[in-house]
């Protein structure tokens, strides 16, 4: 008799820390994806931020980056239900503030760097920049970039933060201090394979860069949720 009862308990405790780790993870993918594009087609002209007159006003992701960015997301979503969680001790407390509150954090954390890994990019450009000339080539001894390996290095990223949120929404602490579920750690490690290979190939049709950039974008995309 009790032991059902308290099964019963456990159960409806832990369905409702599945649906808050959701949530604080879908408001946070949406502010992080919204949020960069409107701030990066309204603020950030790539034409005047690299002096390149070649260069598009509007800075925009191909369309298939975009449906790719959206779909692979969801089948994370889908293993959400099934991600190892502890019931609570207490009574389960729906706190609106909190929730929003570290949403926000997590998803202008990876906005902001996401931003500033565009605003670099641009400026990265133009060959004629002090950065370039002393650091780009001759500390780093990197090839010249171009735009469409930004867009390909921006796509990454961006994919990368959001794949990568879903851990530091379900923990209350730091993201490792719980064991995700095998079907949560598949999903993500598909979804970042998937995203990393699309951006190191020809997938869109127009020049993308090699791995080097890849390994880059990757650590940048790390640091927000570490």
């Amino acid at each position: 008799g009790l032991l059902g009862i308290i099964e019963a308990i456990a159960r409806a405790r832990m369905t409702f820390e599945r649906m808050r780790n959701y949530c604080i993870f879908r408001v946070s993918a949406s502010i992080h994806f919204l949020g960069f594009f409107f701030l990066a087609e309204l603020f950030i002209n790539p034409k005047t931020v690299s002096g390149q007159d070649n260069l598009p006003s509007v800075f925009s992701l191909p369309t298939p980056c975009l449906v790719l960015i959206v779909l692979l997301n969801y089948i994370c979503v889908l293993t959400m239900p099934y991600d190892k969680v502890q019931p609570t001790a207490k009574p389960s407390v729906w706190n609106l503030f909190e929730s929003l509150s570290l949403a926000a954090l997590i998803g202008s954390l990876s906005c902001a760097s996401s931003l500033l890994l565009l605003l670099g990019g641009l400026k990265l450009l133009n060959e004629d920049s002090d950065f370039y000339r002393h650091i780009w080539t001759h500390m780093l001894e990197l090839p010249p970039l171009h735009y469409q390996q930004l867009q390909s290095a921006v796509h990454l990223a961006i994919s990368l933060k959001c794949y990568l949120s879903i851990f530091a929404a379900r923990t209350r602490g730091p993201f490792f201090v719980r064991r995700p579920s095998k079907s949560l750690a598949l999903a993500v490690f598909f979804a970042l394979s998937v995203s990393t290979a699309f951006s190191a190939t020809d997938a869109v049709a127009y020049l993308l860069f090699g791995w080097d950039w890849d390994a880059s974008a990757a650590l940048h995309s790390a640091l927000p949720g570490a």
